[in-house]
């Protein structure tokens, strides 16, 4: 009883949305230590279409200033903690990545193929 009641505890908590921002706060300081992953954290709707997965993922979660990233931060703290419990742990990964998706496709809409973006305010405003 006890250990299906811990389980149920640890079900209910938003550890997805925590992690997002804590994987944030994580890429925002290797960029200091590896400044190569600010390069590839940069990306564009030819860099997808040609493949490279990975920096569609780093571009998610590699934010180029402080207030950005605590704006982010708090919203996906938040936010997405609170949505987390509605729609549950995976279903808001996918959201995220998703909305940065739409995002990135939509800023190469307007603005070309080639413009490069970092996707994590885009996908946080999905959240949001």
């Amino acid at each position: 009883m006890n250990i299906k009641r811990k389980l149920n505890q640890w079900r209910d908590q938003p550890f997805m949305a925590y992690g997002l921002v804590v994987i944030a706060i994580l890429m925002f300081c290797i960029r200091f230590v590896l400044p190569v992953v600010t390069f590839h954290g940069f990306v564009s709707v030819n860099t997808l279409l040609t493949g490279q997965i990975g920096s569609f993922i780093l571009s998610a979660f590699n934010e180029l200033s402080v207030s950005g990233l605590v704006m982010d931060g708090l919203i996906l703290y938040f936010v997405g903690g609170q949505l987390e419990q509605l729609v549950g742990h995976w279903r808001i990964l996918a959201i995220y990545l998703l909305s940065g998706l739409a995002g990135l496709v939509t800023q190469g809409l307007f603005l070309g193929t080639d413009s490069m973006a970092t996707t994590i305010s885009m996908a946080v405003l999905g959240i949001f």
